[in-house]
C-alpha cells in the first residue's frame, strides 16, 4: 500500500445488512492501499431511524476487526449539536493492521491514559455551501489526526470526500492527499468550497 492515514466520514445507511456487506468491502480496499504502519481513522454517527437508534459504530468496529485491523484507539466527537434524527456524538475509531503499530508523531500512549477522549468540535454550518451546509467536517477534527497519525509528505486518502475538507486540510499540512466522491452534489460542494476556503 501507498496510503499513510486513511480518513473517512461516511458513507452512511438506515439498512444494517447493505451498511455491514459495504463496510466489510471497504476494509478490503483499505487494507489493500494503506502501509503497513499506516492509519485509518473513520469517524461514525449513530442514527435514529424507525423509533430505534442505528449503532453504527458497533458495526463499524465488528468490520474493522473482520477485516484483519485493531481498533488503536477511540475518540468521541461532540457536535454540539441537537438534531432530532442524529446524536450530538460520534465516534471517530483510529485502527491499525493487526499485528502492527501505527506511525505517530507523538510517543505511544495508553488508551486509558488518554487526556482527550471526548473531542468538541462544533458543526458550524457555512450557508454558502447550500443544503449541504452541515455535513462540513470541522477543521478541528481533522487537523489533530493528519498531524499525528500521517508523516510530513506522507499520503492522506479521503474516500468520501464530502466537502473536501480533509484533502484541503491535509494539503496545508505538508501532505500529500487524494480523495474521492462519487456524488455529483457533492462535487459541486467540493468546488465551492475551495473557493472559499482556498
Amino acid at each position: 500500500g501507498t496510503a499513510d492515514l486513511v480518513f473517512a466520514d461516511g458513507p452512511y445507511s438506515t439498512n444494517t445488512e447493505a451498511q455491514a456487506w459495504l463496510y466489510d468491502a471497504l476494509m478490503v480496499e483499505v487494507h489493500r492501499v494503506l502501509r503497513q504502519r499506516g492509519v485509518l481513522a473513520w469517524a461514525v454517527a449513530d442514527y435514529r431511524h424507525d423509533g430505534g437508534l442505528l449503532l453504527r459504530h458497533v458495526a463499524l468496529a465488528e468490520a474493522v476487526l473482520r477485516g484483519g485491523f485493531r481498533v488503536y484507539d477511540w475518540k468521541v466527537w461532540d457536535h454540539c449539536v441537537f438534531s432530532l434524527r442524529r446524536h450530538n456524538m460520534a465516534h471517530i475509531l483510529i485502527c491499525c493492521k493487526a499485528g502492527q503499530t501505527p506511525w505517530h508523531s507523538s510517543p505511544l500512549v495508553k488508551l486509558d491514559d488518554y487526556r482527550d477522549p471526548v473531542w468538541r468540535a462544533p458543526l458550524q454550518p457555512d450557508r454558502r455551501l447550500g443544503t449541504f451546509a452541515l455535513q462540513v467536517l470541522p477543521v478541528g477534527i481533522v487537523r489533530p489526526i493528519v498531524e499525528k497519525y500521517c508523516p510530513p509528505k506522507g499520503l492522506v486518502v479521503d474516500p468520501f470526500a464530502g466537502s473536501g475538507t480533509v484533502v484541503r486540510e491535509a494539503l496545508r499540512l505538508g501532505r500529500r492527499a487524494v480523495g474521492y466522491e462519487i456524488d455529483p452534489q457533492m462535487l459541486k460542494t467540493i468546488r465551492l468550497a475551495d473557493e472559499i476556503y482556498g
